[in-house]
């Protein structure tokens, strides 16, 4: 993907990304990207998006592809490695120096507004749990769908269920919870056709709210980060995983799980 051809605004800096003129406020962690580094490596939870991600590859394969506030640039790390032509747009400056630290080539330090994509320009575009940071969850939908090319993917996930919102997701940035009937319908209202959804992580919300429950109790930032993001090696990390296997066989074919603490949904721009 050629980021001249899809931006308005992009130029190339001397320090090896691209640059817009981002002022906005972000729905984030102060040093939060810096804070996740080490539990995207050792958890369970993020080995596990990318397992799903590469099972939806295979349904729908992809050449190139925008990830919309990718953080430090795990995903797209994950894609280059894949042989897919990957974009990283981030507005935090700490997750472009890390996605540059892992090797990730193409990287634009901006959002999706300072970018100002050209119309009808993307042919993919990954939002893995960003729309929940977003106040006006709504405009951002549409200003994607506008981005868009015809027939051009989007890729989403979010956080799941409202009854599961805590001091946690305040503390994160987070606006809102979301249901994928919910999802589905703020999708539908943008244009967008919905090819799959599913929820991931069906245990994960009978573990969650109690230890949500708690999670003000822990005052160091650093540990209430890493809440939830079990050790993938761990021995109770090691029998989430052997679960997990059974939600990569189903989307393998396709079929949906009712229920779980994250919502996924591949959509089509029609």
């Amino acid at each position: 993907m050629n980021i001249q051809n899809i931006s308005e605004t992009a130029t190339p800096s001397s320090k090896g990304y691209w640059v817009t003129s981002i002022d906005e406020h972000i729905s984030y962690t102060e040093n939060g990207h810096n804070l996740i580094e080490e539990s995207e490596e050792s958890s369970f939870w993020y080995e596990h998006r990318l397992n799903c991600l590469q099972v939806l590859l295979h349904h729908y394969p992809l050449q190139a592809i925008l990830d919309v506030g990718g953080g430090n640039g795990q995903i797209v790390e994950f894609l280059q490695n894949q042989s897919i032509n990957a974009v990283l747009l981030e507005p935090m400056i700490e997750g472009v120096l890390n996605a540059q630290k892992k090797g990730v080539q193409q990287i634009v330090w901006g959002s999706l507004e300072s970018l100002a994509p050209k119309e009808n320009s993307i042919p993919a575009i990954g939002l893995f749990d960003v729309l929940e940071h977003i106040e006006d969850d709504q405009q951002l939908l549409a200003q994607l769908y506008k981005a868009l090319a015809p027939q051009g993917w989007l890729l989403i996930s979010v956080p799941a269920f409202q009854f599961l919102f805590s001091d946690f997701d305040r503390e994160v940035g987070h606006y809102r919870r979301y249901t994928l009937r919910k999802l589905s319908q703020k999708l539908a209202q943008c244009g967008f056709e919905i090819q799959y959804k599913t929820y991931l992580f069906l245990p994960l919300p009978l573990l969650i709210w109690p230890i949500r429950k708690f999670y003000r109790l822990i005052k160091k930032r650093t540990k209430r980060r890493k809440l939830g993001h079990v050790q993938k090696n761990g021995f109770f990390g090691s029998l989430l995983r052997l679960y997990l296997k059974t939600e990569i066989f189903l989307i393998k074919r396709k079929i949906s799980i009712p229920f779980g603490s994250t919502c996924v949904i591949v959509a089509c721009k029609t």
